[in-house]
């Protein structure tokens, strides 16, 4: 396998890796937001449940799990900008020309 073969293949496999991250923060906030929902309805029905003390528990493992995998997608987009497009010579890439944009 050639270098620019080996850098593609990289370039491939973090691309999918940022999708599958993506699609695993948009499945948390769905499930996550449903999990309030029904906790909300059980404090409700029943104020001194346990859910009352565990629901603020939830929520923090909620918020810390998205922050893990917005923190994968930053470690994704790093390498892509520091390894990978360097090695393409006069080629602006997608996460450099986002450095440069400060607006972004």
């Amino acid at each position: 396998m050639s270098s620019d073969e080996f850098m593609k293949q990289q370039f491939l496999a973090l691309r999918a890796e940022i999708d599958d991250s993506t699609s695993r923060m948009f499945w948390l906030l769905i499930i996550g937001m449903g999990m309030v929902m029904l906790s909300g309805y059980m404090i409700s029905e029943n104020p001194s449940s346990f859910a009352n003390a565990g629901l603020p528990f939830f929520l923090l493992a909620i918020m810390i799990a998205f922050i893990n995998e917005q923190n994968n997608i930053s470690r994704a987009g790093k390498y892509l900008r520091e390894v990978i497009e360097p090695s393409v010579p006069g080629i602006t890439g997608w996460e450099e020309w986002l450095t440069t944009k400060s607006q972004f």
